[in-house]
Parts: C-alpha cells; structure tokens; sequence
C-alpha cells in the first residue's frame, strides 16, 4: 500500500475529533432530555463520520467515494441552511473547509493513494 498523504492524516484526525465530539454530545443530550429526532440523527451523523474517517485513514477506495459524496451534501446542506436564514452564518466555514477537501481528494497523490 502505499504512504498515507500528510494531509490525509490531518483530515482524519481533525474530523475524528470532531466526530467523537458530536456523538458524546449527541448521547449526552439523550441521557439529558431523551431520544429527540435531531438529537438521533445527528449522532448517527457523528456515527457515520467516524466510520468514513477510519475508511480514509487505511486508504479503503469506496471511503473515498463516501468522503467525497458526504463532502458534496454537507456543502448543499450549509448552503441551503444560509439561503433559509437569508444570510451567511456559521455554515460558511464548514461548507468552505468542505471544498478544501473535495479538493484534496481529487489531487493526483491523493488518488493514487486510494487506487483510483
């Protein structure tokens, strides 16, 4: 196999962090105030992040294809979310950090890296 990408690495530790940050939220505020469908969804969101991480991090071809499709609706989520608050809000950032690393996985080292 060949040598994970820096950057790989980086993106996977970063969004690790913020996965196990969102399901101890997530499990936190059930415990708290019980099983909301928001709640719900976002730690199976969380869930699924983590899942997408370890795929990225051994360098598993369809992860790549997750990252990038989770990437792709992330963005279309933040951007419909600042066209119902009729302004940019605190999406943009997620949304801008989601282009970077569409970006990312279609340079050549990163494909590479996952056979593709």
């Amino acid at each position: 196999m060949a040598k994970r990408p820096l950057m790989i690495t980086i993106i996977c530790v970063l969004f690790a962090i913020i996965g196990i940050v969102g399901l101890a939220g997530g499990i936190w505020q059930i415990i708290d105030t019980g099983a909301n469908p928001d709640i719900v969804g976002s730690v199976i969101v969380s869930i699924l992040m983590l899942i997408v991480i370890y795929g990225l991090w051994n360098g598993i071809k369809v992860f790549w294809y997750l990252g990038l499709i989770f990437s792709i609706l992330d963005i279309i989520m933040a951007a419909y979310t600042m066209i119902e608050s009729e302004g940019i809000n605190a999406n943009i950032v997620p949304a801008v950090i989601d282009v970077i690393v569409i970006c990312y996985l279609a340079t050549p080292k990163v494909r590479t890296y996952f056979k593709i």
